[in-house]
């Protein structure tokens, strides 16, 4: 049965989905616990004028902070360029 889900998740969770069923799983590059904690305070998504990911391409058109529900409008915050 398909089912959808919109629950709020970034690529950054795999780790944690990958290993949330072990009892305190550690990440063994940095020795901490893996959780899914660092999204709770939400998460920066950038815009680029072009789809280049590797420096001197960077050229952002915008940064917003997401969190929780995407689909409603004042979960956005539009920050600043300096």
């Amino acid at each position: 049965e398909l089912k959808i889900n919109t629950n709020f998740m970034t690529v950054a969770e795999v780790p944690y989905l990958a290993t949330k069923h072990l009892e305190n799983p550690i990440n063994p590059f940095t020795g901490k616990t893996i959780t899914n904690d660092q999204k709770n305070d939400g998460v920066n998504i950038t815009s680029r004028e072009n789809g280049r990911p590797d420096p001197p391409y960077y050229n952002f058109t915008g940064v917003f902070k997401v969190r929780d529900n995407i689909f409603n409008k004042n979960n956005w915050e539009e920050i600043e360029i300096k």
